[in-house]
């Protein structure tokens, strides 16, 4: 429970930091602590992490309730999956791991948000997204060795 408040109080962290540093190109924080905690904890709890800052995300964007939590919780399942067939979790494939799952999210999310509310992504440039993903793939090296868990292999639940 203590991991869980306080990978909880980094996802707020990321979640103000997201919104005050950046301006136009965000990284998605959120998305590569929900990676590392499946990865350390496991994919049960994982989904209650991914869930959780989906739940957070959305309540903060003033949208629909959904987009994110789903997002959150299919990245999960993917990085479980991976982990599974995988044996050696180094940090190319780690990056290689974010970039695939931020991919993921953001599909997930515009799918969500042009199908159910008024929001229209048509008119976006595909270099933003671009962007963001190239972000979180530095942002997600540059925390790997704060979340390694490779270090801590016997707190992996498969």
């Amino acid at each position: 429970m203590k991991a869980f408040i306080k990978y909880l109080l980094l996802a707020l962290v990321g979640m103000s930091l997201q919104s005050f540093l950046f301006r136009t190109v965000k990284p998605d924080l959120i998305i590569i602590l929900v990676c590392f905690y499946t990865l350390r904890y496991g994919q049960f709890r994982g989904i209650s992490y991914g869930a959780v800052t989906g739940l957070i995300l959305d309540s903060a964007s003033g949208f629909i309730i959904g987009p994110n939590i789903l997002s959150k919780i299919s990245a999960v399942f993917f990085v479980s999956f991976i982990r599974r067939k995988v044996f050696f979790w180094g940090p190319v494939f780690n990056i290689l791991m974010v970039l695939a799952v931020s991919l993921l999210d953001i599909l997930i999310v515009r799918i969500c948000l042009e199908t159910f509310t008024v929001i229209s992504y048509s008119s976006r440039v595909p270099a933003i997204t671009i962007m963001q993903v190239a972000l979180t793939s530095v942002f997600s090296l540059v925390m790997y060795p704060f979340f390694n868990t490779e270090r801590d292999e016997g707190n992996i639940a498969g």
